[in-house]
């Protein structure tokens, strides 16, 4: 039997998303078989003709697992947009998928002030209190270290006589 490459293991799961015709109908065996083809080398950020990956499928479904297993997977984008904008966390923050949203959030770089199509963010897709709370203390912890970094850099100004130079105060 001849090994398939990664090239055509990808083929396979972007036939295997495209396939559940309603994202709704995405089962458990559909994670483990995708699970599979990208532990063998298929892109894990492929995506079907609506630009849906297997993490918003995952998150669609909500399923924590996979979720986690797919946040192992080295490369994984977790800010692929589909066609209408939407991330994985929009998905998840919409539907009330708290599990997902905590796991999501975790990931160094997740955009949450991303927008879709509509100009919709994940904290304005939010169904769920407890979402929303999750998502404005992601938003703060960012706030907070982009203030820092930028205190940081004032600093580092102020310490170089050279960017001083002219300077009457």
């Amino acid at each position: 039997m001849e090994k398939k490459s990664n090239q055509e293991k990808t083929v396979e799961l972007v036939a295997l998303l495209h396939s559940v015709k309603n994202i709704g109908y995405w089962l458990e065996s559909h994670s483990r078989l995708a699970l599979d083809l990208v532990k063998q080398g298929a892109d894990v950020n492929a995506q079907n003709k609506w630009g849906f990956t297997l993490l918003m499928h995952a998150s669609f479904g909500d399923d924590p697992d996979m979720v986690d297993s797919l946040l192992d997977v080295d490369g994984i984008d977790v800010n692929l947009k589909n066609k209408w904008g939407t991330t994985a966390l929009m998905i998840a923050s919409n539907l009330d998928r708290l599990e997902i949203v905590k796991l999501l959030i975790m990931v160094d770089g997740i955009d949450v002030r991303g927008q879709n199509n509509l100009g919709y963010t994940a904290l304005k897709s939010a169904s769920n209190f407890d979402v929303e709370i999750l998502i404005k203390e992601k938003l703060k912890e960012l706030e907070s270290k982009e203030v820092e970094n930028y205190s940081d850099e004032i600093r580092l100004n102020l310490s170089n006589p050279a960017l001083l130079q002219g300077l009457t105060l």
